[in-house]
């Protein structure tokens, strides 16, 4: 799995409606998180 788009997000303050990106550092925190949940449910499965 690998997650490398960077979509822009608004993110609504005080201020106002800001776009955001989701940095490189958190894109593989989220890779991380998806192969770690992915192969616990497929351990699961398979027994």
């Amino acid at each position: 799995i690998q997650i490398d788009r960077l979509e822009p997000i608004n993110v609504v303050d005080e201020e106002g409606v800001v776009n955001a990106y989701i940095d490189r550092f958190e894109l593989v925190k989220i890779n991380d998180a998806l192969e770690e949940s992915i192969e616990i449910k497929l351990a699961k499965l398979g027994g």
